[in-house]
């Protein structure tokens, strides 16, 4: 997060990745913390001026009113304010988020919006004013048939109007049918013809996961068996909790998810992960799986149909 570019944005789980890798890492629940704080107008993404802004103001869970009147913060400033009043770096604790962490309680439930993609596919085609050979090779900048993330992403910027990085990022993840990181000319028509993102994949549309195609997902050997219900959630929980915490975190559920019988990505994990969460806690618990598995739909806020892109 240190070097943040303006107008760039990041959301929930590449900034709980990120607290995890710090070289004084931050657990779950602190960095779940930080991630709401930083949020200002709870949105569901961490902009650049949301994050320099409230180290600058050094409080998290400032208004959105707030950080607009920081105005333009310089990165030196705001990584300077970091470094000598919200990170301890003794060898024997755990780093120390702002000080109204330390005097005010978090809240008990963090009202997050429902989930909401990035980017629609109609969006997307907008952006594609000439003919797809035209696109491609603005595209595939070093000639070689194939556009790289990087290619794409600096396309993606000189669009009308341009993408965000979280745009673009979900958008290639979309494109890329067969998960390589390499965009071919026959997987961008393909989506075009299909006018979908994700158009390869069973059920991969976030807003078309149902339960059965979870549970096939995970790899339970019957995707509908009420009987076993109990059992199959204790037994997911206990597979899925990689701390032994007896709860699932959206950290232990995305790294799991990329390894299930029918792997996830991030962007679907997340999702998936959202609609289990009941109570809106961060956790999924045996209790909540269960009740999912038992009824068949998800009961998370938002309810149990969700517009495809």
């Amino acid at each position: 997060m240190a070097g943040t570019q303006v107008g760039a944005s990041v959301h929930r789980l590449p900034f709980l990745r990120t607290c995890r890798g710090l070289a004084l890492p931050l657990d779950a629940d602190t960095a779940e913390y930080a991630f709401d704080g930083f949020d200002a107008d709870q949105d569901g993404e961490v902009t650049s001026s949301e994050f320099l802004g409230t180290f600058f103001l050094e409080h998290l869970f400032q208004t959105p009113e707030a950080i607009e009147a920081v105005g333009a913060v310089s990165g030196a400033a705001a990584v300077a304010t970091a470094a000598s009043s919200t990170v301890g770096h003794s060898s024997d604790t755990h780093p120390t988020i702002v000080s109204d962490a330390q005097t005010t309680p978090a809240p008990a439930v963090v009202a997050r919006p429902p989930w909401q993609p990035p980017l629609s596919f109609e969006s997307f085609r907008a952006r594609i004013e000439e003919p797809l050979p035209v696109v491609f090779s603005r595209m595939d900048v070093d000639g070689d048939a194939f556009v790289s993330h990087e290619e794409f992403l600096a396309w993606s910027r000189g669009c009308s109007p341009p993408l965000s990085d979280s745009e673009a990022e979900y958008a290639f993840l979309g494109l890329d049918e067969n998960h390589d990181r390499w965009l071919s000319s026959s997987e961008l028509a393909a989506a075009l013809s299909a006018g979908a993102f994700f158009h390869g994949e069973v059920a991969a549309l976030p807003g078309s996961l149902t339960v059965e195609e979870l549970r096939r997902r995970i790899g339970l050997a019957s995707f509908s068996l009420p009987g076993a219900s109990a059992d199959d959630a204790a037994s997911v929980v206990r597979d899925l909790d990689a701390n032994r915490d007896g709860l699932v975190d959206l950290w232990e559920f995305a790294d799991a998810a990329s390894n299930f019988a029918v792997p996830m990505t991030s962007t679907q994990a997340q999702y998936a992960f959202s609609r289990i969460d009941e109570n809106g806690d961060h956790r999924l618990s045996t209790p909540e799986l269960e009740q999912v598995f038992r009824t068949g739909h998800f009961s998370s806020p938002g309810g149990n149909s969700v517009a495809a892109l």
